[in-house]
């Protein structure tokens, strides 16, 4: 989370560094101060200033605010307000028309006249459908449980569409459109699809990792003729892949001499073992409380066992799910690499004292880096979905480009123009 307060303070003269010493020993920062006047009362001088600080915890921002409150002869708040309270009213998303309308005369020239000229250029012309929008439409789906209580999540959910759907237009110059469909099993979502998929151009499924069921991916994807992208199924596998191949090199292990073990299964982590079964991995082994995703790991390769039996046998441990607590690192054998996709953040000096060789925290991952030029390249690509062959080899273009202990370079990086061309080459 990250969060930002505009701050109009009243600061006794001489006393700025003790108010943005206790901005900063509560973790939060500030973006930017401007002092606005300056003024004396009696003897006294008091500076105006506006803070934007910008931080991560509330509570840490509440604990400073609190603070120097309680010392009004120093600090006296004007106003304090989160700088998304009034912008976010209506979500993250504005639709709007291209054409400027601001009168009768734009009204008949800029929407009847152009509407006009696309129909006409439909019939006219046989590209003509590059002027609609449905060239550049990516359909966000979202597929809830079909529960009676749900609705007290789907806003929640919806947030997260509209996010990555700024996302996808800001570094992909696509339009998208957040979708919330209640579905008990995932056959439902393909009849869906099936039904939209002459709005769209392409598809992205932001959840369902909790399906316990490969073929039922592989079967949306064979029957679905727009290109589908999935975040749990094609997004976390190629970031993993290329995880796992950046420690290992830099650990000089090779895949076919490498035992993999998971902590959590999931279906990223059922078509991972798939792949490193495929690359010659010497075993997967992978321990969950869901017997169903136990034998499906099992199914495409893996090995089911125990958290004991992984912890004392892997050479590269993976934490795909929170399974475990301190006792359990006690565990982890001197010598193993480990690499964490989970959010709580694992006890890095408690691993550095059992002798792990090489520990990468990615925690919840941030694939706006990712996702916008995987879409794009299988837009402009004959390809419908990004098969294993093609997620190995795209893995290790990625691979390639990389540069420090960063698997992924940030949001404004090159990347999203690399990836449409490295799918161009899969062919």
């Amino acid at each position: 989370m990250r969060l930002a307060t505009t701050l109009l303070i009243r600061v006794k003269n001489g006393f700025l560094p003790h108010l943005t010493n206790e901005i900063y020993k509560r973790n939060c920062a500030i973006r930017n101060i401007s002092l606005l006047e300056s003024e004396r009362d009696d003897v006294l001088k008091y500076d105006l200033f506006r803070i934007e600080i910008i931080y991560q915890s509330p509570d840490k921002y509440n604990g400073f605010f609190n603070k120097i409150s309680k010392h009004e002869d120093n600090f006296q708040v004007i106003s304090s307000e989160n700088i998304f309270e009034n912008k976010l009213e209506g979500g993250l998303l504005n639709v709007a028309g291209k054409m400027n309308v601001e009168n009768i005369v734009d009204y008949e020239l800029n929407v009847l006249g152009a509407a006009d000229y696309i129909l006409d250029a439909l019939d006219r012309k046989t590209d003509g459908h590059r002027y609609t929008g449905l060239s550049g439409n990516v359909g966000l789906f979202y597929a809830l449980p079909d529960e009676d209580d749900i609705k007290k999540d789907y806003y929640k959910y919806y947030t997260l569409l509209e996010r990555d759907s700024v996302i996808i237009n800001r570094f992909a110059g696509m339009n998208s459109y957040p979708l919330l469909v209640k579905v008990s099993q995932i056959d439902d979502l393909l009849k869906i699809i099936q039904k939209l998929q002459f709005t769209f151009s392409a598809i992205r499924i932001f959840n369902l990792r909790d399906t316990d069921d490969i073929s039922s991916f592989e079967r949306l994807y064979s029957e679905v003729s727009l290109p589908v992208l999935s975040k749990y199924y094609d997004e976390i596998p190629l970031y993993l892949l290329t995880a796992m191949n950046h420690i290992l090199r830099k650990n000089d292990i090779s895949l076919n001499s490498c035992t993999a073990g998971f902590i959590g299964i999931d279906i990223s982590s059922i078509r991972i073992a798939r792949m490193l079964m495929k690359l010659g991995v010497a075993r997967v082994l992978g321990s969950d409380s869901s017997m169903k995703l136990m034998h499906s790991f099992e199914k495409e390769g893996g090995l089911a066992t125990s958290m004991e039996n992984i912890y004392s046998s892997s050479d590269l441990l993976i934490f795909f799910k929170d399974k475990h607590d301190e006792d359990d690192l006690k565990n982890i054998s001197s010598g193993q690499l480990v690499i964490s996709m989970i959010e709580k953040e694992i006890n890095a000096a408690l691993l550095k004292e059992r002798g792990v060789r090489d520990f990468l925290q990615s925690g919840w991952m941030d694939f706006s880096s990712l996702f916008p030029g995987l879409l794009k390249g299988l837009m402009n690509s004959e390809f419908t979905n990004l098969n294993d062959d093609k997620i190995i080899r795209l893995s290790n273009r990625i691979l390639e480009l990389k540069s420090g202990n960063e698997i992924l370079p940030d949001v404004f990086s090159e990347l999203h123009h690399k990836i449409p061309a490295l799918i161009s080459e899969l062919s």
